[in-house]
């Protein structure tokens, strides 16, 4: 048997760029600090490990801390936007 022409007729492509974002101190127990290439304002969210809105807020620039006190132990991602652009990395909370 010969196998039918199955050459797609549209492409998804996603967005590959990405925001670089760095996190200091990680593990974190009450301030993390917060640094991207962002180069005006950028809004953050905090999610913990079922996908839910831990924290979530503005910041004017792309350096910027985080009072992460009333967070409970554990893991969490932190999500950076600005312009269009998404940042994430792992945060552990102590």
């Amino acid at each position: 048997t010969e196998l039918a022409d199955c050459s797609p007729t549209s492409v998804f492509t996603p967005n590959t760029q990405r925001l670089p974002v760095r996190l200091y101190p990680n593990p974190v127990a009450e301030v993390l600090r917060v640094e991207s290439d962002a180069t005006g304002a950028v809004s953050w969210s905090i999610f913990n490990t079922l996908g839910q809105v831990a924290a979530h807020s503005t910041a004017p620039s792309g350096t910027f801390s985080i009072d992460v006190q009333k967070l409970t132990p554990g893991v969490y991602i932190l999500e950076v936007r600005s312009g269009g652009i998404t940042g994430t990395q792992r945060i552990v909370k102590r």
